[in-house]
């Protein structure tokens, strides 16, 4: 098994993030500027992900 396979199974698995939904926000693009302000005043935790689609 390769290293990268490995390190892929660990992070799937024991190094799992708990609750990483709820660590995760979605936002528009035409949200995006007001995402970065927050990120900038340090008012932002976790992740945000841009929805393009939208």
């Amino acid at each position: 098994m390769t290293f990268r396979r490995q390190t892929w199974e660990k992070i799937a698995s024991e190094w799992k993030l708990a609750d990483l939904d709820r660590q995760t926000s979605l936002c528009s693009l035409e949200e995006l500027n007001s995402e970065i302000d927050r990120i900038l005043a340090g008012k932002q935790k976790g992740r945000v992900i841009v929805d393009l689609a939208t």
